[in-house]
This record gives C-alpha cells, sequence and structure tokens, in this order.
C-alpha cells in the first residue's frame, strides 16, 4: 500500500505537471463514514485503505491464512457501516442555468454557421420560465476575444441583460504579450466584473512542456495553443455569493481546487467542453 500510494503521488505531481485521473481510492467515494479521513490524508488515504483491503485478502489466499480473511471481512463491514455526518442544511440558494451543448471540435466558426450557434446559446440562455440568477456556458464554446471583439461583447452584454442574470462565460483572454483559457462574469448590466485565467493548463494541449526539448511537438498543438498559465484564484460576488471557476481538468486537482475555499469561495462552478471527447467513453 505504501508504495501504491508514492506511485500515485508520483502520477500526480511528477510528470508534465501531474494526471492524477483514475486513483484507486476514488472507487470508496459512496462510502462516507470512510470518506471523512480525506479531511486529513486526501485521496491517498482512501488508497491507502483500499490496496490494504486487497493485499490482505491476497496474503490470506495464498498463504491459507484465514484470519486475515476474517480481518478483511470485520475491517469491510465495518467501514460499510460507519455513519456519515449530517452536512449543514443551507436555505440560501443560488439559481443556475447549466447550457452545455456538446460542441463538436469540427464546428465551423464562419458565417452562417457561427451565427446560427451563437442564436442557439442566446435562445437556450434567455427562454424558459425559469429566472436564474446566473447563466453559465462551457469552456470557450467559440474561439471568442470578449474583451477585444466589440460584436461579440455587445452579444454577450445583451444575453446578460435581457436575462437579468449574472453570466458566466469561457472565452480567449489576451494580453498584449500573452493569451490565455479564460472565463469572465458579468454583470446583468453587462459589465465584465471578474476574469479567471486557466492555471493547470494541459500538456501537449494547451502547452508544450519543455519546448527546448521538445521542439518537435510545437506543430502537434499549433491548432490548439499556445496558453499563458493563470496566477489569480479568482473570487467572483454573485447576489452576495462568492464563487469561483475552474477550467476542464484542473478540477482532478486537489490541491488547486482546495485554494479557492481557503479563499473564501462558496461555490466552484467547472466548465468543460465534452464535445472534446467526442463519441468516446471519455
Amino acid at each position: 500500500a505504501p508504495i501504491w500510494v508514492g506511485i500515485e503521488l508520483l502520477q500526480t505531481y511528477w510528470l508534465f505537471g501531474g494526471f492524477p485521473w483514475m486513483l484507486v481510492g476514488y472507487a470508496l467515494a459512496p462510502y462516507g463514514g470512510l470518506l471523512q479521513i480525506v479531511t486529513w490524508t486526501g485521496i491517498y488515504g482512501l488508497s491507502f485503505v483500499l490496496v490494504t483491503v486487497n493485499a490482505l485478502i491476497a496474503f490470506g489466499l495464498r498463504t491459507a491464512k484465514w484470519r486475515f480473511i476474517g480481518a478483511v471481512i470485520v475491517l469491510v463491514a465495518a467501514v460499510a457501516y460507519i455513519p456519515a455526518p449530517r452536512g449543514e442544511e443551507y436555505s440560501d440558494t443560488l439559481s443556475l442555468r447549466l447550457v452545455q451543448t456538446n460542441i463538436d471540435l469540427d464546428q465551423s466558426w464562419l458565417e452562417p454557421d457561427e451565427a446560427e450557434l451563437l442564436d442557439e446559446l442566446h435562445l437556450l440562455s434567455t427562454s424558459g420560465q425559469s429566472e436564474p440568477e446566473l447563466i453559465v456556458w462551457p469552456e470557450t464554446p467559440a474561439p471568442f476575444f470578449l474583451e477585444q471583439d466589440p460584436e461579440i461583447g455587445k452579444r454577450m452584454r445583451a444575453i446578460a441583460a435581457e436575462a437579468d442574470a449574472h453570466f458566466l462565460l469561457g472565452y480567449i483572454g489576451r494580453t498584449e504579450e500573452s493569451v490565455y483559457n479564460s472565463a469572465g462574469l458579468l454583470a446583468p448590466s453587462g459589465e465584465q466584473v471578474s476574469r479567471y485565467d486557466k492555471i493547470h493548463l494541459v500538456p501537449f494541449g494547451e502547452y508544450v512542456p519543455l519546448k527546448d526539448l521538445l521542439f518537435f511537438a510545437e506543430s502537434l498543438v499549433r491548432n490548439v495553443g499556445g496558453f499563458t498559465p493563470g496566477s489569480e484564484y479568482t473570487i467572483s460576488h454573485v447576489d452576495g455569493h462568492r464563487i469561483s471557476t475552474t477550467i476542464c481538468y484542473e478540477d482532478a486537482f486537489p490541491a488547486l481546487m482546495r485554494q479557492f475555499p481557503l479563499r473564501g469561495a462558496e461555490l466552484i462552478v467547472n466548465i468543460t467542453n465534452d464535445g472534446w471527447f467526442g463519441s468516446t467513453s471519455a
């Protein structure tokens, strides 16, 4: 179990910024009582418990030492019935409208295709009987330059004003020197009140790690982006609530995600575009 958890830690933090997917501890997420140990151990404590139990089973079967099997049965039964603490109940809520259209990577951004998609997103955002306080679009639904493109900016402000709601959307942020994978929050008035620049970028998707050494990989990501990582853990305010945004696979990194509640966030909105994965199991 210590070796297994050590490998998971290397997987999470070492190679190209880490890939903490598919850690075995996630299999124990339904067990609310045991789940409380992650307060002190993180996901790695659950991985340690799971691997220990399976190692005891394997050892007991291999050596015919049935006391190990008995100990595992007792341990598993105890874990399964540890009561989960009751969570706090909140009467103060925030109504959301999530607009996820599963936009295909082959989507054309030339007229009239772009206009048709924007019309669809506009309609999904503003129609219906509900009156959301916050509208959320997916990660970069279009190659928007919200702050530099007056037409796009005008249209996005119109959506916020028509819905009379805060509006969170993904777009491409720019400065004179850099390009970012960004998320912006518009107030109902249309004014942009905050911006988050993605901190943990996808290697070989949003940047090339070890650029001098892996110079040949530059052409592989030219059509995706050479983004600059952000540095600020943005906290935004929506109708008295403190919210934060993360982008795509950032939600797989516990050390990054916990920075937002440590800074006062009550809600974390993770935006992504599932169209990246096509019809695969991803």
